[in-house]
């Protein structure tokens, strides 16, 4: 597990969290009232609808506790840092807009903004170590694999400057994208 891009990649679908809880609540819903048109003789297919609706509210909780781990960390971080993390990551500013907001000249932000992410990253690291159960279903998460994937992709054309800064769009992208792939899981 690469822990900086594990790191980027929640800061970066924090905001869509809970449109993917939602999501998931809305197919277990779909799941138990669509159980109800199994016989008593179809008990596997009784028995994999409730497995699956365990799975799914499983990867609920863990999903929260994952959001409740990054709001912790970013309360014990620095004010300072954690404002920066949150402009950059969880709200979508773009560099530029967050250099403005933050009154920091260019140079002096990305070097404020890589000292915030090391400080995060570390004490998450500590409290998803501390969470073993939480590491370990993440760790199998394939989708999760994925959608960090294309983010480590696209933090590092934006680093190149090959793409240009259009945050919003990739947000709304990855939220389709995260939807996909817990309908492919189940």
């Amino acid at each position: 597990m690469n822990i900086k891009i594990w790191c980027k990649s929640f800061l970066s679908i924090y905001h869509i969290i809970p449109s993917v809880i939602a999501s998931i609540d809305k197919l277990v819903y779909l799941k138990s009232v669509n159980s109800s048109n199994f016989s008593i003789e179809s008990k596997n297919g009784t028995q994999n609808q409730v497995e699956n609706i365990m799975k799914l509210t499983e990867r609920k909780v863990n999903l929260i506790n994952l959001k409740v781990l990054t709001d912790e960390t970013l309360l014990e971080m620095d004010k300072k840092k954690s404002k920066l993390l949150i402009l950059r990551y969880i709200d979508n500013v773009s560099c530029k807009k967050a250099i403005e907001l933050s009154g920091l000249n260019r140079r002096t932000y990305f070097r404020a903004i890589n000292s915030a992410f090391g400080e995060f990253e570390s004490l998450f690291y500590l409290k998803i170590l501390k969470s073993n159960k939480l590491y370990l279903s993440l760790k199998e998460e394939g989708f999760l694999d994925d959608i960090f994937t294309k983010i480590d992709v696209y933090n590092k054309a934006i680093e190149n400057k090959q793409i240009a800064e259009n945050s919003e769009k990739f947000a709304k992208n990855m939220c389709s994208i995260i939807i996909k792939k817990l309908r492919k899981v189940f």
